[in-house]
């Protein structure tokens, strides 16, 4: 075996390029990404740090961001709440079809998806989050 292949099962369809296209998003976020993910990551949410037990343990399992999940890569995921957070820019409003097939594909792995355009993470922080924290309720 070659040292440098990685041989893993591939979950949920995905694909060496979608994984690593996936690694180079998480290193290069988008200015909304990386605001709301400071707020995300760490077990933190409107700035407090959420105990692990009982009814909040989901949020332990904000630590995925962009996420592969077949062939298309989440903006945020919580697999306990099943939950994705995607952030649009303004290029999805010349994507509306990709956007809705993105969805429908999430649908099928039993997740809800909600939806920010950049512009509200970035000015609008606070009620984005306290969202969020509604659809993990539910």
């Amino acid at each position: 075996m070659r040292p440098d292949i990685k041989r893993t099962t591939r979950i949920r369809g995905t694909t060496a390029e979608i994984d690593q296209r996936a690694k180079e998003l998480r290193h290069n976020p988008t200015s909304a990404e990386a605001l709301l993910w400071a707020r995300l990551r760490g077990h933190q949410l409107n700035g407090y740090k959420l105990p692990m037990s009982g009814a909040t343990r989901q949020w332990a399992a904000w630590r995925r961001r962009q996420h592969p999940l077949g062939q298309f890569i989440t903006d945020f995921c919580c697999p306990a709440c099943r939950l994705i957070v995607e952030l649009d820019g303004p290029i999805h409003l010349r994507q509306i079809q990709r956007d809705q097939d993105r969805t429908q594909h999430f649908e099928k792995f039993g997740y809800r998806v909600i939806r920010f355009t950049n512009e509200r993470v970035e000015h609008d922080l606070d009620n984005v989050l306290k969202e969020i924290v509604v659809a993990c309720q539910q």
